[in-house]
């Protein structure tokens, strides 16, 4: 009798140590919400098993905090050298595009892992505005914008080289694109009535070149799905603008909204931002000056010219702000903007090593 209960008591033994063991490995298979490769696995974990909380629009995303993760089992809580559970405000979102689910993680744990992100670290460098001749990212109201001709602004993404002209109110930021696969093509080619000719129509969101960027965009070869998971909506400032108007502010150009675009083409009032020489805007010409939007071949802007219905606004290095016939052609750099919780993988914004994302 003896004997069996020694033997029962050994099994037992054995079925906890077993138990404890399987425990471990499981733990150990668990990340933390310090890493993101880890939070983007215990994510798919999670949403593979929930797939009903997936974004189920087009472009939609959704967003799960490291704090419900560890709740439901897929993290653990990382901790300090002392062992002591240690606060995070880690998170994670997917966004839908075109079917395809796409991860982007954000830790935010106090530690050198932390994930950085664009807007964050070019925040951290603007300074006052002012109208120098200098280089860098001035603070504009609510917004922040990149003066000068010679920036720190450069960023690779979407395998293309752009520009960052600013960041929104809303922590979008706004890219240019500083390609070579920029054309020149027509604003606009149809028969213009007012004029009882082919002079074009100035109306961007029925216009030629509105097709053509929207074209671009849609193509997988420009715009993969993961890069166009990055971007966000643009609220495009379509309106007309006055040929002798001195305003910088937007006021003229966001009278009309083209509302929940993807790319578009820079306005006037963008242009004009990007000069730190401290006669622009009272003298049009010196905008010219101190400034990195200029030094782009002749190209089109997004605005139409104030009492016209067939002239639109282009930038040219040498004459600055000029209107032109729609019918012309002149290069096309479009932008668009991305999402305020972007990351950097590494650069600097130089010319010779521009920001990388993740």
């Amino acid at each position: 009798m003896k004997k069996i209960i020694r033997w029962i008591i050994i099994v037992t033994i054995l079925i906890v140590v077993i138990l404890l063991v399987v425990r471990l490995v499981q733990d150990s298979n668990i990340g933390t919400n310090a890493s993101e490769n880890q939070l983007i696995a215990a994510a798919k974990k999670y949403y593979n098993e929930k797939p009903h909380l997936l974004p189920s629009a087009n472009y939609g995303m959704e967003r799960v905090t490291s704090d419900v993760l560890i709740e439901r089992g897929y993290l653990k809580q990382t901790t300090d050298q002392y062992g002591a559970p240690k606060s995070c405000s880690s998170y994670i979102t997917v966004t839908n595009v075109n079917n395809e689910y796409f991860y982007n993680p954000y830790v935010d744990c106090g530690i050198k892992n932390d994930t950085l992100l664009l807007y964050d670290h070019l925040v951290s460098l603007a300074k006052e505005e002012t109208k120098d001749g200098t280089n860098g990212l001035f603070i504009f109201g609510n917004k922040y914008v990149f003066r000068g001709d010679k920036p720190n602004n450069y960023i690779e993404f979407a395998g293309k080289n752009w520009r960052i002209i600013q960041i929104e109110e809303d922590k979008s930021i706004k890219l240019m694109y500083n390609g070579n696969q920029a054309v020149s093509r027509v604003w606009d080619d149809r028969f213009n009535l007012e004029k009882n000719k082919i002079l074009g129509v100035n109306k961007y969101e029925i216009s030629r070149i509105k097709d053509y960027v929207t074209t671009y965009y849609n193509k997988s070869d420009n715009f993969s799905n993961k890069s166009k998971s990055k971007l966000t909506f643009i609220n495009l400032c379509i309106g007309e603008r006055d040929i002798e108007d001195k305003t910088t502010d937007g006021s003229a150009e966001c009278q009309k909204i083209f509302d929940n675009q993807f790319i578009g083409l820079p306005s006037v009032n963008e242009y004009l931002n990007a000069s730190n020489d401290p006669n622009c805007p009272t003298t049009m010409m010196s905008c010219k000056n101190y400034n990195f939007m200029a030094a782009f071949k002749s190209y089109w802007s997004i605005t139409p010219v104030k009492g016209t219905t067939h002239k639109v606004f282009r930038i040219y290095p040498n004459e600055g702000l000029i209107s032109r016939d729609a019918i012309g052609k002149h290069y096309a750099h479009f932008v668009v903007s991305l999402k305020s919780d972007v990351a950097i993988l590494s650069g600097d914004g130089s010319k010779s090593n521009p920001y990388v994302l993740k």
